[in-house]
């Protein structure tokens, strides 16, 4: 688990960073939609969802995979590239833990989320505090871009 963690982590940040200096929401980041080719390297499929998004362009379509989605997207409310860092936090959540982190989720509890304080449920304490921190980072550069 600790290896996968780190491959994701390292080459995912990259990847939503990349993007969104280029203009691009991807808005369906999830497990599925990362394979390995051949030569085991990551790639992303599946682009069904992406829109081009200019720095502060908004936009309010619902779309993606409601486990990983921010819940402004559930909540039809105006959102921008920052919901991509959403699902990656969600990511994280579930290749640390191998859970997700709102389990058992409908659309009416996922637009009642708040943004609060994360707690690391049943880390490997090597994973811990770089998750934490992880987290944290995300959490700020999310937060800094909403606007709900």
């Amino acid at each position: 688990m600790t290896n996968y963690f780190s491959v994701i982590f390292y080459l995912m940040w990259p990847f939503v960073d990349y993007i969104h200096r280029n203009n691009v929401a991807y808005r369906d980041l999830k497990m599925e939609n990362i394979v390995l080719d051949f030569d085991g390297h990551i790639q992303i499929v599946d682009f069904g969802f992406s829109k081009k998004l200019a720095d502060g362009e908004r936009t309010r379509t619902v779309c993606g995979t409601l486990p990983y989605m921010a819940p402004e997207v559930a909540n039809e409310k105006f959102y921008g590239k920052e919901v991509d860092w959403w699902s990656y936090g969600v990511l994280l959540h579930i290749l640390n833990t191998n859970n997700y982190p709102f389990p058992n989720c409908d659309v009416s509890s996922h637009i009642e989320l708040k943004y609060d304080s994360y707690s690391t449920p049943c880390c490997e304490p090597i994973l811990g505090d770089l998750f934490n921190k992880v987290i944290l980072n995300m959490f700020h550069k999310y937060v800094q871009h909403c606007k709900i």
